[in-house]
Parts: C-alpha cells; structure tokens; sequence
C-alpha cells in the first residue's frame, strides 16, 4: 500500500526510492571516505615512499659502487641517503596521528610497509629470509620495536635490511662496509645531530598542546622516539645491532 501511495503522489516508483536510498549510502560513505580518510592515506602513501626511495637508492648505490670495485657507500652518497631521512620529517608526526588515530600500532603498520618493500626490492634469494626476521625481530625485541620509531629509526632499520639483503644474496664484502662503516656513520654524521635538535623541538612544543589530545599524543610519543633512539647505551646502533646475522650463501 506504502508503495502505491508513494507512486501515487509522488509519481516516482517505490524501486526508484529505494535505488535514491542506497546511492545516498553511498555518496555519504564516499563523501567521508574522501574528506576523512583519503587525505590520511596521501600521507602514509607519501612517507612509504620516502622508506622505499631509502631503500632503493641505498641498494642502488651498493651495486653501481660494487661493480667499480668499491665496498660501501661514498661520504657523498652517505649524504644523499640521510638526506631522505630528513624528507620524512615533516610528515611523520602526521603519520603518527593518523596511525594513532586509527588504533594501531607504529611498528605493525611499518612491519606491512618493510614486507612490501622487501617484496618490491630485495633480492630473490634473500625476499623469504628478510620477512622472516622483520617479523621475527619485533618479538625479539619488543621494546626496541615499540620505540624505535621515529623517521630515523624506521631508515636505519631500512639500512639494516639492506645490509641482510646483500649478506643472504653471498654479497658479504658489500654487507660487511655497510653495516660495519657506513651505518655507524650515518647514525653520528646526520642522525644523532637530528635527533637532539628534535628532541629539543618537542619538548618545547609539548606544553603548548592540549594535554591528552591526539596532536599531544602524537608528539609525546615521537620524543619518547627520539630520547630511545638517542641514547648512548639504547639507541638505534645498539639494538639494531642484533640484525646482522650469519648470512645463507646461495
């Protein structure tokens, strides 16, 4: 009977009311999908690629520099690859927000990002093996994964895959240099430096924040990054460290 009246008065079949309905379903799930998540996507997408750019230019690198006959990267090359580290700083704490704000967790969400690289990137004989240990390495080391996580932490875990990349492929002499010489030197050159100039940043910028907002949230969880990854007897080269492992010769 409803549907009757409604053809009735209306002139509109009941079909075509129901098919008006569910586009407006629709067009309201692509409306906050638009406005509310996509926008968050741009910059996770955005930061990925920073992390990949790391990782493929890192590698790059090592083979053109193995093929001349030179184990490890150049100062000058050292630079270029810090440099990407420093891309990612205005962005990340907005990472951080969005990951936050989802409800999950830094490291899980860059576990997926690393696995994908991995599979894009690493070389066949070593894909199996680095999934395996990123993976491996956050059960290892809760603690360590849980904290170091800022955009200098997330490279020089992307330098450490690096290494395990070359040490699984039989490259040991190409691993050894970059693990050994230039990993270290990276960490005391362009990224120790960084971190104590942003750790100064957000304790100055913390108390200007709404206390338990997610901006707060977000920028206290970055310093508590930083301060780990800083640290002389905790930082980035102490735990990542524990990555370097006997390498499978193929």
């Amino acid at each position: 009977m409803s549907e009757i009246l409604t053809e009735k008065h209306y002139g509109i079949p009941a079909w075509a009311w129901v098919l008006t309905g569910i586009g407006a379903v629709l067009g309201g799930v692509w409306l906050l999908y638009k406005y509310f998540v996509e926008p968050g996507e741009v910059i996770l997408n955005q930061y990925k690629f920073i992390l990949e750019d790391i990782y493929k230019e890192t590698k790059t690198f090592l083979e053109e520099n193995e093929a001349a006959g030179i184990y490890g990267l150049t100062p000058g090359q050292e630079a270029i690859v810090a440099a990407k580290q420093e891309a990612a700083d205005k962005i990340r704490p907005m990472v951080e927000e969005i990951v936050l704000g989802r409800g999950q967790s830094v490291w899980v969400w860059f576990e997926a990002v690393a696995i994908a690289i991995i599979v894009a990137l690493a070389f066949k004989v070593a894909e199996p093996y680095l999934k395996e240990l990123i993976k491996k390495w956050r059960v290892d080391n809760p603690a360590a994964s849980e904290k170091i996580a800022s955009q200098y932490g997330h490279g020089h875990l992307i330098f450490e895959l690096v290494t395990n990349d070359f040490a699984y492929a039989g490259k040991l002499a190409v691993a050894s240099a970059l693990h050994n010489v230039n990993i270290p030197s990276i960490y005391s050159a362009y990224t120790a430096p960084a971190l104590y100039s942003q750790i100064s940043f957000y304790n100055a910028l913390i108390p200007t924040l709404i206390q338990g907002s997610l901006a707060w949230m977000a920028a206290t969880h970055m310093l508590s990054y930083m301060t780990f990854e800083v640290s002389a007897t905790t930082g980035i080269i102490g735990q990542v460290w524990s990555w370097w492992l006997p390498p499978v010769m193929p």
